[in-house]
């Protein structure tokens, strides 16, 4: 802060008016030298009474510095808080940890109560673990803490009416003083009948049917426990659907303020029900943005402008680009709708706790053609998954690594051993893979069936792969267990950022794996593609008998 600016404050918040420059410079040297802490009560005072005089953005920049002594998010108070404040519905789509919770569901939430105590709010979230916890800082906030005394006195919690997760109730001290108890129970009750001061609620929870808030806050409805699996995202869409939609358009019934704070899931998610009423505005607040000039930097090739670049700056940008997939960066970071586009296969996951490694268990490998592994060595490739009860092929576990073949076999035969239930290993027939498939076949127990690549399919590596997957992934028959290991994440990444990666990356590879786990479980797709292979080809189980290959270490088949 310049001395300016800080003089300017005083002046403002004693109300006097300097003779000269000299007296401005003791009053501004004056106030340095008071203890910090004396400091902070004579400006918590000032910010306080503008806060407590001013439903607006000024006042709500304000107390938000009283609530948790420091500043908002700049585009806080360009954006959010003035959408909020023209009492128009919106929704607010922002990048993933922007502090729109706090900001908006939280601190925004106290300003109104302490502005409109007699008033109702209402903020729903995925669950109702979320949305206690929300509850209960708004209630901390109000009860507790000295920013929210300070800039509303007059309004604490009504504990004989009830302050719990089921509901909290304040009071207006100053307005029971001159009025009454009684009037001020009667006056909440005309404005809200029975619902409380403010309570949080999952969206699925029962308790928000027959709720008539007048400040209604959405934020975050879905998240990966809710809308990871589509029958799951689908109970959410269609409690927005019909129980809320109805509501928001009935004719003449009194409407809430609406607001929603979120990231968006996907193109078929709640927060595109609401927009589709035609009844709220969207505005989006990425972490960056792709500029021509002015630019705070480069990212990924291009210009860009940061959000708020001393709370995210470059580098923060990089490592959650980093540690996310591409779609997932684009829809959750740079709010970029059109990123499902780009997206070649559309795969559901498994949970990973629910796998049971009795189920039928199989392998699909790319193998490498030389012995060890050394300089210029491509990637071995393998697959691992389950067949369910349900007929749909799980994806498990796998490799891809450079390594030689005596290391690609020595793997196959371990996974051949992890289950109970070991059908086959697939391996590409052609060229080296022929060979591979052979030494494999030496070891007591172990199936191999090999496969042509033009048993696939025609075209390129890309394409038979795309032919042969994409309707399976998209009708749910293949699923990717959403274990955190490298192998699923790779996994993950290729049904991702397919096809926008090179024929040679190693994700190519790891593509022809997989169709080849796939391939040896006609069940899932036979059905599903018909013209990939002649019966007698699928039935067709690789066991040769190999000449003497020397000495060579017997790795075992025992079972788990």
């Amino acid at each position: 802060m310049t001395d300016n600016t800080l003089l300017s404050q005083l002046k403002q918040h004693f109300g006097i008016n300097l003779p000269d420059d000299e007296a401005a410079s003791l009053l501004v040297d004056f106030w340095k030298s008071l203890p910090a802490s004396e400091r902070e009560k004579a400006e918590l005072a000032r910010r306080a009474q503008i806060a407590r005089e001013n439903f607006t953005v000024e006042g709500f920049r304000h107390f938000f510095w009283c609530v948790w002594r420091r500043e908002s998010a700049p585009y806080a108070l360009d954006t959010w808080i003035p959408a909020f404040m023209s009492l128009a519905w919106v929704i607010l789509e922002c990048f993933r940890g922007s502090t729109k919770s706090t900001t908006l569901t939280i601190t925004f939430s106290a300003f109104v109560l302490g502005h409109y105590p007699w008033a109702s709010i209402l903020f729903v979230q995925a669950n109702d673990t979320a949305a206690a916890k929300s509850s209960a800082a708004v209630a901390n906030i109000v009860s507790l803490f000295s920013g929210f005394q300070a800039c509303f006195p007059n309004v604490i919690p009504d504990e004989k009416r009830g302050w719990g997760a089921n509901g909290y109730f304040v009071q207006d001290t100053e307005y029971i003083k001159n009025n009454g108890y009684g009037a001020w129970v009667e006056k909440t009750m005309q404005d809200h009948v029975k619902d409380p001061s403010f309570v949080g609620a999952g969206i699925t929870s029962a308790d928000i049917v027959g709720m008539h808030p007048g400040w209604l806050f959405f934020d975050d409805i879905h998240d990966r426990q809710n809308s990871t699996y589509a029958k799951d995202r689908e109970n959410i869409v269609q409690t927005v659907r019909e129980n809320v939609v109805p509501v928001l358009t009935k004719p003449g019934a009194k409407k809430p303020f609406f607001g929603v704070s979120c990231t968006f899931w996907d193109k078929n998610d709640a927060y595109h029900v609401l927009l589709e009423t035609g009844l709220f505005k969207h505005i989006k607040t990425p972490i960056l943005e792709f500029v021509e000039k002015d630019a705070d930097g480069v990212f990924e090739g291009k210009p860009i402008k940061l959000t708020w670049k001393d709370g995210y700056p470059l580098e923060m940008v990089e490592l959650y680009r980093k540690n996310n997939d591409a779609v997932t960066f684009k829809r959750e970071y740079l709010c970029d709708e059109t990123s499902d586009l780009d997206r070649a296969y559309k795969v559901m996951s498994h949970k990973a706790e629910e796998l049971d490694f009795t189920w039928m268990a199989g392998l699909g490998a790319d193998p490498v053609g030389v012995l060890n592994a050394g300089e210029g060595i491509s990637h071995f490739a393998a697959l691992e998954g389950l067949l369910t009860p349900y007929n749909y092929l799980v994806i498990v576990d796998g490799i891809l690594e450079k390594c030689g073949a005596l290391e690609g076999e020595e793997y196959i035969v371990n996974a051949h051993g992890r289950y109970r239930n070991f059908q086959k290993a697939v391996i590409e027939g052609n060229g080296i893979g022929a060979i591979f498939a052979s030494t494999v076949t030496r070891h007591p127990g172990m199936v191999v069936q090999t496969v042509k690549v033009q048993e696939i399919g025609k075209g390129s590596k890309l394409d038979r792969q795309y032919q042969f997957l994409e309707p399976l992934a998209r009708g749910g028959m293949i699923r990717v267990s959403d274990g955190n290991t490298p192998i699923l994440r790779a996994v993950r990444r290729y049904f991702e950022e397919f096809p926008n990666f090179d024929k040679n990356d190693p994700l190519a590879d790891l593509g022809d794996a997989l169709v080849l786990l796939v391939y040896g479980f006609p069940v899932i797709w036979t059905k599903n593609v018909s013209s990939v292979a002649q019966a007698p080809q699928l039935k067709r189980n690789v066991r040769r008998v190999v000449p003497a290959l020397g000495n060579y270490r017997h790795l075992g088949n025992g079972r788990v």
